[in-house]
């Protein structure tokens, strides 16, 4: 939908990177590293983009934008309790996770086009080198600042500090940057100021979850399918838990 605001789409030759990795993306190093410098570039280069210029200036609601945002997402899980079934939220740290993040917004933020799912399910490779072929699944798309789309990427890492219980979306996990040479190199590439990053990824945490919260209430409800609305729970879990950690250890990504 948005893509078509900028080019006409042609056939994409290329593949998503779940599970296990074709050819070379799981026997060289190197192109995993490359994978990676693509996959922050790619949420770089969307950033920079003036939505005026490209005559989006309306997608989104720009206007409070950083400050709307925690009651914005906490309205959408309070609401999960009008299915039956589902009764009322069970994620602990969320009213923490809530608290700080009104506590510490950023003073200061930009507003561009924010792609809203930037992860490896909605990026395709090229087969033949480490080259990102396209960004797919629009559907979360809208104003924000661009740096929740990184902070959107980190949430999909994996790292030992970690808390347990993260499944990753690729295998192998080896030989991967580190979300901080992430961090680095976004910010290399578009002189942002990054030591806010700590509560981005912590609002990514926090807006995920209570996405993927909601299919699990809809599991409950007899709506969607039970088996993955568990895995999503355990997945927005992990996530409260992640940010939990993110505000107890202030700027540790």
């Amino acid at each position: 939908m948005i893509g078509a605001a900028f080019y006409l789409m042609e056939p994409i030759v290329g593949f998503t990177p779940r599970g296990e990795l074709p050819g070379q993306y799981a026997t060289d190093a190197s192109w995993r590293r490359r994978m990676t410098e693509e996959l922050v570039a790619g949420a770089a280069k969307l950033g920079s983009v003036d939505p005026a210029k490209v005559g989006l200036e309306g997608y989104g609601k720009p206007d409070a934008w950083v400050e709307r945002q925690v009651e914005r997402w906490r309205s959408q899980l309070n609401s999960y309790s009008e299915l039956p079934g589902y009764d009322k939220p069970d994620l602990p740290g969320f009213e923490k996770v809530a608290e700080w993040l009104d506590a510490n917004r950023p003073d200061d933020y930009r507003i561009g086009i924010i792609h809203g799912d930037f992860q490896w399910a909605n990026v395709m490779y090229a087969y033949d080198e480490p080259k990102l072929a396209a960004l797919v699944d629009w559907e979360l798309s809208t104003l924000g600042d661009p740096l929740l789309d990184l902070a959107w990427i980190l949430t999909s890492w994996g790292e030992p500090h970690d808390p347990p219980g993260h499944q990753l979306q690729v295998d192998p996990w080896l030989d991967f940057p580190s979300r901080s040479e992430l961090v680095k190199q976004y910010g290399e590439l578009t002189g942002r100021d990054m030591s806010v990053m700590p509560w981005y990824f912590a609002l990514a945490c926090y807006k995920l979850g209570v996405i993927l919260e909601g299919s699990w209430a809809r599991a409950l409800s007899g709506q969607a399918d039970m088996d993955m609305g568990q895995r999503l729970h355990d997945t927005s879990l992990w996530l409260f838990a992640k940010a939990d950690q993110l505000t107890t250890e202030g700027d540790a990504l």
